[in-house]
């Protein structure tokens, strides 16, 4: 009797098993999108056209994700995205790995809407590019950490217009990483208070501020 449901029921039965957007479901497993491909070629159908616009990377041995992982963008079309990415991998280990699954994402940052970003330090580079409808951004603990604290600060960010909501775990270091923070209007962070000093120097418009 499912199969019989009209295509807009169906889809809305599998929009209510993921997390509501923009929290994040694993990219595998059984509470993925990924699993309803497997069921049968009517829910296939229907889940391969509605269900690609959110995503949780965890970045692990072996390290065979990125045929996923741009399958799953491919199928997100041009719905902005929430991405959550995250690698516990030493620094010996990222550029190799961590590098082509960020070009990946980083192909589609035009649609970055929310990001949750657990990378190392040297990796974050990377993040330079136009983010023009990115509204939220998470850095968490591993982003924060540098194998050199001689290196110039980075400034990241400064091409997302629209963001306004920042979250920084422990360790952030105003100092070593800048943000657009003119525009910032939401911050929570857990800064020292030398670096709290700095941070709301440079955030005029902050409405919301937890530290």
């Amino acid at each position: 009797p499912v199969l019989t449901l009209p295509t807009e029921i169906t889809s809305e039965i599998f929009l209510q098993f993921l997390p509501p957007y923009p929290e994040r479901p694993a990219l595998a497993g059984r509470l993925s999108p990924s699993f309803l491909l497997r069921i049968c070629r009517t829910w296939r159908d229907v889940a391969l056209s509605t269900l690609w616009c959110a995503m949780r990377l965890y970045i692990w041995p072996p390290f065979q994700q990125r045929h996923l992982l741009e399958a799953w963008l491919r199928r997100s079309g041009s719905l902005p995205l929430s991405i959550a990415v995250q690698s516990e991998l030493g620094v010996d280990s990222h550029l190799i790995i961590i590098t082509p699954l960020m070009d990946a994402i980083l192909s589609h940052a035009s649609r970055w809407q929310e990001m949750d970003i657990f990378l190392p330090f040297d990796i974050l580079g990377l993040l330079t590019c136009s983010m023009p409808l990115l509204r939220s951004l998470t850095l968490g603990p591993s982003a924060l950490l540098s194998s050199s604290d001689t290196e110039p600060p980075l400034a990241l960010f400064m091409q997302a217009p629209n963001l306004e909501d920042v979250t920084l775990y422990e360790d952030f270091d105003p100092f070593r990483i800048m943000l657009p923070w003119s525009q910032i209007t939401t911050l929570t962070a857990s800064p020292y208070v030398d670096e709290a000093a700095e941070m709301l120097r440079n955030a005029p418009r902050l409405v919301n501020c937890t530290l």
